[in-house]
């Protein structure tokens, strides 16, 4: 600062110093808007580096990168240990904690439950020691035949609240029997495409069928009758009330159709479904009486799982980040509930950011960058890759 103005001239120079030393390559011109979501991530560190800091705590911050960006991250990150630097970088991924880590830490209800070197782990070790027990880290998909159509979407599009496009001329379809993946950052119009599917959002153009049936312009309730199950990504906002008991979440959404007879409601079934579902998705503790909000993210989960999974009419499953903020053992625990109704025949369509999820699901998967499908990937054809490069936006050879 140069009496009472900036001294912009300076601020650039030293901004393009601190880039180039630790490889970050930012334009210090650059607007924050124009950028991609690595690209801000990299501004972020620049921030802290440029503040002098020796330690830095690198918090899930894969969470919206393509594998891509998560290779040029780890670049980074080594060029700052060859610095100097110190960081603590928590991560539920065990692979990248194994790909970037020196020592683990493995930490379970809030204690430190054991420290070793990078070099003694193992997937199963560090699993083991965050849940107490062995872990399987794929679930044998059922071998199941396609029938037919489910949902069919054509040319379908999405603005949000304020006018903004968010989803730009989708068309797939999910057959009876089938699991489709949608992969992509978070951000790219994957929640708006499922808020479409479920009423809670109205499409701008294009077709949605559901057996038959056109979605535009029906409620959720209506949809949910027509045979669709909705897990959504985000159990709090749309899926559960914290302050309600275990029994009376199960009743959500289900009250009117379920649970009511010429305007009676039935608690003694309630209670008697309640104790069920408990029991058969291993819900801890089994107390319905228990307050949702105090039960851990993992049998939270569960309860929301259970109750969609349980209409009596769910032809259609949508399972939009079914193991955010859970733990590895409820991770495997839900993708075996998902699959088993694959073994069903029911379609289900799987929106995660955790491409490990959408692989081990999946049957095709759709790949979603910007509001656009940039490809869709039968699982044979899939790795981790190509659906990379489609979620940058690029196109496959």
């Amino acid at each position: 600062k140069k009496g009472m103005s900036l001294d912009l001239a300076t601020a650039k120079e030293n901004v393009k110093k601190v880039s180039e030393k630790y490889g970050l390559a930012i334009n210090p011109d650059a607007l924050i808007s124009d950028l991609s979501i690595g690209m801000q991530q990299r501004v972020e560190i620049l921030k802290i580096l440029f503040k002098g800091a020796n330690l830095l705590v690198f918090d899930e911050p894969t969470a919206v990168l393509t594998p891509q960006e998560i290779k040029e991250l780890y670049k980074i990150m080594d060029n700052l240990i060859a610095e100097g630097k110190t960081i603590i970088f928590i991560s539920h991924k065990l692979q990248e904690v194994l790909d970037i880590s020196d020592n683990i830490t493995v930490i379970r209800r809030g204690k430190d439950i054991t420290t070793f070197p990078t070099k003694d782990a193992t997937k199963e070790k560090i699993a083991n020691a965050m849940v107490g027990r062995a872990v399987l880290f794929t679930t044998e998909k059922p071998v199941v035949e396609i029938g037919e159509t489910v949902l069919t979407l054509k040319h379908v599009s999405v603005k949000d609240q304020f006018g903004v496009l968010k989803v730009e001329d989708a068309s797939f379809t999910i057959s009876k029997g089938e699991v489709l993946g949608i992969a992509g950052v978070e951000g790219s119009g994957q929640t708006e495409l499922v808020e479409a599917l479920t009423g809670l959002r109205d499409t701008c153009s294009g077709e949605m069928i559901l057996d038959d049936v056109l979605l535009k312009r029906k409620t959720p309730r209506k949809i949910s009758m027509l045979g669709l199950a909705h897990i959504p990504e985000d159990r709090h906002k749309r899926a559960a009330i914290s302050q309600f008991n275990v029994m009376e979440n199960f009743a959500l959404g289900l009250e009117r159709d379920e649970y009511s007879k010429n305007g009676l409601f039935n608690f003694a079934k309630l209670k008697a479904d309640a104790k069920m579902f408990m029991e058969k998705y291993d819900v801890r503790p089994r107390n319905i009486d228990t307050a949702f909000g105090r039960l851990s993210g993992g049998n939270q989960q569960k309860i929301i799982v259970a109750r969609e999974l349980e209409k009596k009419n769910n032809n259609l499953i949508i399972a939009g980040q079914p193991t955010r903020g859970v733990d590895i053992g409820a991770i495997e625990s839900i993708h075996k509930l998902i699959l088993n109704e694959k073994a069903k025949g029911k379609a289900v369509l799987v929106v995660s950011s955790e491409l490990s999820e959408v692989l081990n699901l999946s049957d095709k998967i759709a790949v979603m960058c910007a509001g656009k499908i940039t490809g869709i990937l039968d699982r044979k054809d899939a790795n981790e890759e190509k659906i990379g490069i489609l979620m940058a936006g690029g196109k496959l050879d």
